[in-house]
């Protein structure tokens, strides 16, 4: 290794364009940097920039968010549901058809109305709010974003199934890559077909998503991602409660407008008092809630998996933004 490759590496990070492969930045103090930090010294998230793969390569990003915007178009044309149902099946089928993926089942499953869907390793399923697909007038910036939703859980079959050709490629049979992972059988009787070199980019890609997932950090991803969704659930419960002391204000504050006794007016007024005590609680229970919610959501979208699924959809974004957005 000479001080040339470290050179050539930092001059890489520096000019890297993050913004166009993952609609992010970097924040370093007050400062968003549009590339990597100089260090010279790459990590498997920079690998996988180097060598994008599959759904991450950009002529995919953009075929996919031009495809996206011909779904759009279509959306109100093909014959309601079940036409939505198989728009929504041709565009995912085409994209994992490119990558060289096999085709996850696609299931629809009545979800709360801030859902879009997720994968499911175990049975190599990507499930979608079937809800949406009821909404003929749906707004364009939805719709959109439900197709990139799309495209980052096809993301996340693109990483299980590297995953498992990781595992084959390692010496393991597909009995015991099933096993030690539960990924679906069929994915990984497909991968062994396709191993790859643990020292290969791809390995080195596919083993921070191992490790995560599966291996040495598996127990605190799971750890992390539970007690997230736990905040979430007291984050709800807490926002409940508070809409429901706030109507009885309401209607304690349009009652002190009738006409009241002086005796009936005071008991009112009190009952008001305890009422508003209670709401300044809530609230502020409510806010320290949110807080640790944000903190162990910020540790979700930092899991390597993660990271990256946002990233694509970020890049199908942001190719969105610079080349097909109307004026």
């Amino acid at each position: 290794m000479t001080n040339s490759f470290l050179q050539k590496v930092a001059d890489w990070q520096i000019t890297f364009d993050l913004a166009e492969a993952a609609g992010r930045f970097i924040e370093v103090g007050d400062t968003l940097v549009a590339g990597y930090l100089p260090t010279g010294v790459l990590t498997p998230e920079q690998v996988s920039r180097l060598f994008p793969t599959g759904l991450a390569r950009p002529a995919q990003v953009a075929a996919f968010a031009i495809s996206t915007e011909e779904t759009i178009a279509k959306w109100d044309h093909v014959g309601g549901y079940d036409g939505r149902r198989k728009l929504l099946a041709t565009l995912l089928a085409h994209e994992l058809k490119a990558a060289g993926i096999l085709m996850p089942r696609f299931d629809l499953l009545k979800m709360d109305e801030n859902s879009y869907g997720y994968y499911v390793p175990r049975t190599h399923a990507i499930v979608v709010n079937s809800s949406l697909l009821r909404q003929p007038d749906l707004p364009q910036s939805e719709l959109r974003e439900l197709c990139q939703t799309l495209y980052h859980e096809a993301r996340h079959a693109e990483q299980t199934f590297s995953v498992a050709r990781l595992l084959c490629g390692s010496g393991m049979t597909v009995d015991a890559a099933y096993q030690h992972t539960k990924i679906y059988r069929p994915l990984v009787r497909s991968a062994a077909a396709k191993p790859i070199r643990p020292a290969s980019p791809e390995g080195i890609v596919a083993n921070e998503w191992y490790q995560s997932r599966y291996g040495a950090f598996a127990a605190q991803r799971a750890a992390d991602l539970n007690t997230k969704d736990k905040l979430a659930l007291e984050v709800a419960k807490s926002k409940e409660t508070l809409a429901a002391l706030q109507a009885r204000r309401v209607t304690l504050q349009q009652k002190l407008k009738t006409n009241l006794t002086a005796i009936q007016r005071n008991e009112v007024t009190v009952t008001l008092n305890a009422l508003q005590a209670e709401i300044k609680a809530v609230t502020a229970k409510l806010e320290t809630q949110r807080q640790q919610h944000d903190v162990y959501y910020e540790k979700y979208r930092a899991l390597p998996g993660e990271r990256d699924a946002w990233d694509v959809e970020g890049a199908v974004n942001t190719y969105y933004l610079r080349h097909l957005e109307k004026p």
